[in-house]
């Protein structure tokens, strides 16, 4: 099979020939049809985050069809199949409560979506590319907030008048993260998602989060009940409820991995996918 190849952090990633064991109990080999070019990954490729195991072939997202099948799995060959390597489980939102989503790119954007899907109100998108902010209003939110140009604690609260509900910082940013508990209501809950560079810290007041019974809380691959609720998205794709072709900005080829990095870092992508 032919994979790109991360053989050092900070060095191009580079397409190989690989030789893939049979799968053991408990395993099954998918042929990938598609997979997301995401900042974790873009954080593993440039060194941003240190430890990182290579060679490594990148890509924690995805989809394809099962072509063989080890003992012990409920699969067949045949079945198309979505990958995640995180399953675990959550709450949802409640409807009519007010979010603000800092970092709207691929992750981001699909947390306005949910906000939208569930009728909170208003979704706020933040974020400091301004063009980002049209992806996100197409996909639900009903305010953008371009933080390279105002304070989005302000805004926010300006928005809301107490804060937002719940707040959701989907970009691997301290500063964001500080932003997004200030702009908390009472009992709000700050749900951190992007993963910022290794030994990052963030300053935090820590009497508004102890008396007005602030939360923050982190989240990992969504918090997702994958047997549950990624067939549960598929048939809201199918319904045209939930927009994917509309986030899709750019796909591209197995040995265009580098410059899918560059966009990514660039700020140029909603969601971009390496097609197989």
């Amino acid at each position: 099979m032919k994979a790109s190849v991360l053989f050092e952090q900070g060095t191009p990633l580079s397409v190989e020939e690989l030789e893939l064991e049979a799968p053991r109990a408990g395993e099954v080999t998918v042929r990938m049809a598609a997979s997301g070019v995401c900042h974790s990954c873009l954080h593993a490729a440039d060194g941003s985050w240190k430890g990182v195991p290579v060679p490594i072939v990148l890509g924690d997202e995805g989809a394809g069809v099962v072509e063989q099948v080890g003992p012990g799995v409920d699969l067949t060959v045949g079945d198309h199949v979505i990958l995640s390597w995180a399953p675990t489980c959550g709450r949802c939102l409640p409807a009519g409560a007010s979010i603000a989503v800092f970092g709207v790119g691929g992750v981001g954007l699909n947390v306005i979506q949910g906000g939208a899907l569930v009728a909170a109100h208003p979704v706020i998108a933040v974020d400091v590319v301004a063009a980002k902010l049209e992806f996100a209003r197409a996909l639900g939110a009903t305010h953008g907030v371009d933080a390279s140009r105002e304070d989005p604690v302000a805004a926010i609260r300006r928005l809301t008048r107490l804060g937002a509900d719940y707040t959701f910082v989907a970009v691997g940013n301290a500063r964001a993260m500080a932003q997004a508990t200030d702009a908390l209501a009472p009992g709000g809950t700050c749900v951190l998602i992007g993963v910022p560079e290794t030994a990052a810290t963030v300053p935090l007041d820590v009497r508004p989060i102890v008396t007005g019974e602030r939360v923050i809380r982190g989240c990992s691959y969504g918090s997702a009940r994958t047997r549950e609720d990624l067939p549960r998205l598929a048939t809201l794709y199918q319904a045209g409820k939930l927009k994917i072709d509309e986030l899709i900005n750019r796909r591209y080829g197995l040995d265009e991995a580098n410059e899918a990095f560059r966009a990514l870092a660039a700020g140029e992508l909603a969601r971009g996918i390496i097609v197989f």
